[in-house]
């Protein structure tokens, strides 16, 4: 590689860090799409259907596919934070220092600790996003599994109640 290609560490922290804002994007889409499907669902439920079990069993199948998209997306949302042992860039680890000794400890480091800390920053936020992407992938595949059950429950419930959808 030539040094006109090479970026810095901090460069390269920035860069991996970018990939943030998509992952939340996606999770706040993914989470908004499965709540208002499951309000859909259950706005359609009547106690009438309850003993149904053509209306029930899909519906609980669906209801289920759903849940374990929710489960993905919180773990998405709430990664493992652990890691960044005494580190001087890593914000959990700098904010369970005194103001003081963070600033000595900064200070007093030479340019190498610096750019070994901010490469180890660099790969853990690529790890946490890396789960994150691979956690909304796992959670949108689950809400497509879900959405054959709830069209299957909607049918089961147009029999059942003979009105299309009770949804305005």
């Amino acid at each position: 590689m030539s040094s006109d290609a090479k970026i810095s560490e901090l460069e390269l922290l920035q860069l991996v860090l970018s990939f943030g804002p998509r992952a939340e994007a996606k999770l706040s889409f993914l989470f908004g799409l499965n709540l208002a499907l499951v309000g859909f669902a259950m706005a359609n439920l009547t106690l009438f259907q309850l003993p149904n079990v053509f209306v029930m069993v899909p519906l609980v199948i669906f209801l289920v596919a759903v849940s374990i998209s929710v489960v993905n997306l919180y773990k998405a949302y709430s990664p493992q934070l652990e890691g960044g042992r005494n580190s001087l860039v890593y914000f959990s680890r700098i904010a369970k220092r005194e103001q003081k000794d963070f600033s000595e400890a900064f200070c007093g480091a030479s340019k190498e600790d610096i750019r070994d800390d901010l490469l180890e920053q660099v790969w853990r936020n690529s790890v946490i996003i890396s789960s994150k992407f691979k956690r909304i992938q796992d959670a949108f595949v689950q809400t497509i599994v879900s959405i054959p059950f709830l069209v299957i429950y909607l049918i089961a419930d147009m029999f059942s109640t003979g009105e299309l959808f009770r949804v305005v």
